[in-house]
């Protein structure tokens, strides 16, 4: 049994909030994302793509599907993987990056139990931003800074060495990492016990 998950940060945008929310820079550097993918992907099935419900993340993820030959309509939304929250008056941040963790973490924990329980498609691609990609790629020691079109692969198989666990080789650019993990919604703490945080 094995799950390669991907997550990659939506194109340049101009934060317009109008789909798709993408300049040309942002539509060319998700056409190169989209092919990479496409080359992961290639022959597997089921894929499953996610997105942020934000307009850049879904001009992101049309892009992809329509690479990969997924209808838009099959494109689901997952709050989980939304951009930091803003007081939509005051423009500014009502949601700190230890929520932003949390948030995702219990979400990535959901997805881990999901794997372990043979529940998992064979390929699941997320759309996401910033905030929430870097504390993933800096959490996995792959590093700090996460730019438009990047990619994260997870590629998820059973633990040969926690009985229920989850073997994780995480590639970010080209740094990769193994670990064992309980699939737990407290993952993040688990994780940071492997690593410590180089």
């Amino acid at each position: 049994m094995k799950t390669t998950m991907l997550f990659t940060r939506h194109g340049d945008t101009l934060y317009t909030e109008v789909f798709p929310d993408l300049t040309d820079k942002g539509a060319r550097q998700i056409r190169a994302t989209a092919e990479e993918i496409h080359n992961i992907v290639r022959g597997r099935n089921p894929v499953v793509l996610f997105s942020s419900p934000s307009p850049r993340a879904l001009g992101t993820a049309s892009i992809i599907a329509r690479r990969l030959q997924i209808p838009e309509k099959e494109v689901r939304i997952e709050v989980a993987i939304r951009p930091r929250d803003h007081h939509v008056l005051k423009r500014r941040s009502v949601e700190s990056a230890g929520a932003i963790q949390d948030r995702f973490f219990t979400y990535l924990g959901r997805l881990f139990e999901l794997f372990v329980a043979g529940k998992l498609p064979e390929v699941l691609i997320h759309v996401s931003h910033y905030e929430v990609l870097r504390t993933l790629s800096d959490s996995f020691g792959l590093g700090k800074e996460f730019h438009n079109g990047e990619l994260v692969r997870l590629d998820l198989s059973e633990s040969t060495v926690k009985k229920g666990g989850v073997h994780v080789h995480a590639m970010f650019r080209q740094r990769t990492r193994e670990f064992e993990c309980a699939p737990d919604p407290l993952i993040l703490a688990s994780l940071y016990h492997e690593f410590g945080t180089e």
